[in-house]
């Protein structure tokens, strides 16, 4: 086994996933996000469910790629029904007939939830891979998780801050 390429594909889990980026770039490959503004010609969507447990009311829309085999994700959006429209989770996974160099399985769940001016921002983003030689028999798995609280937006900053000398950097140029 190559350790080293094995540990360059498990510092692919702390690649960042951004529902909101029209591609969502994960081990080397782009992935079509589902909320992107080309998706309606690549993904066919569903609802298949209406959540009315808590505020703000919830669409669930399920997705799936029109072509099985082109790298795009399956899964559920829950959709805030507030008049933002925002994604509030996100559950999907990459198709199994699309090839990922040694990758069996690849999931993402993403939460957001609002802040102190109402709008909506990451709290937690999971990312599992599952890497093997074959389909089946013995392979590695990876999972990271990673949470975020106590988040502020738009808060005042004393001037003090920005106070004090300028101070400017004379890069050389590396002969």
């Amino acid at each position: 086994m190559d350790s080293e390429g094995l540990t360059n594909y498990f510092n692919k889990l702390y690649d960042k996933v951004d529902i909101y980026d029209n591609n969502i770039t994960l081990l080397t490959n782009q992935f079509l996000s589902p909320i992107a503004n080309a998706a309606p010609a690549f993904y066919r969507y569903y609802i298949t469910d209406t959540i009315k447990t808590g505020t703000p009311y919830l669409v669930e829309l399920s997705f799936f790629p029109r072509n099985k085999n082109d790298f795009l994700f399956q899964g559920k959006l829950y959709i805030t029904l507030d008049g933002q429209y925002a994604v509030q989770s996100v559950k999907m996974k990459v198709s199994e007939d699309i090839n990922l160099n040694f990758v069996r399985d690849l999931n993402i769940e993403l939460d957001f939830e609002k802040d102190n001016l109402n709008k909506y921002y990451l709290s937690r983003s999971a990312l599992g891979i599952d890497f093997g030689l074959t389909s089946k028999g013995k392979g590695v798995k990876g999972n990271r998780v990673v949470y975020y609280k106590d988040y502020v937006n738009g808060k005042a900053r004393p001037d003090s801050i920005y106070e004090g000398e300028e101070v400017e950097l004379a890069i050389k140029p590396v002969p």
